[in-house]
């Protein structure tokens, strides 16, 4: 996972897109879009599937096993109080999971 501050996507729409391809990978995964809005909250992993799944600040697309790439993205509103951004990967369990370009614009 990837944070960056979010002073330059206030109050935007924000999409993190990429290509993905997951192998022998008998549970989740997927990509990850989180919109931190408290600065107290530790946003460090790891985190077990339940809690990342459970967590409101979280907006999650699943991917399933499958050998080819796939096209997926993930979209979240940015409010003004939110400090933080992170985006990334995840995968829960053994397996392979990998991505190519990967990209985090403003909607349009």
């Amino acid at each position: 996972m990837q944070t960056i501050f979010a002073d330059d996507y206030r109050g935007a729409t924000v999409v993190f897109r990429g290509e993905f391809r997951v192998t022998d990978a008998p549970r989740r995964a997927g990509l990850l879009l989180r919109v931190n809005t408290d600065p107290r909250r530790d946003i460090r992993g790891p985190l077990t599937e339940s809690a990342a799944l459970a967590d409101p600040d979280n907006t999650i697309v699943t991917i399933g096993d499958d050998r080819d790439w796939v096209s997926r993205e993930v979209t979240a509103r940015v409010p003004g109080d939110c400090d933080i951004l992170a985006f990334g990967i995840f995968l829960a369990g053994p397996g392979r999971i990998e991505l190519r370009h990967a990209e985090l614009v403003r909607a349009t």
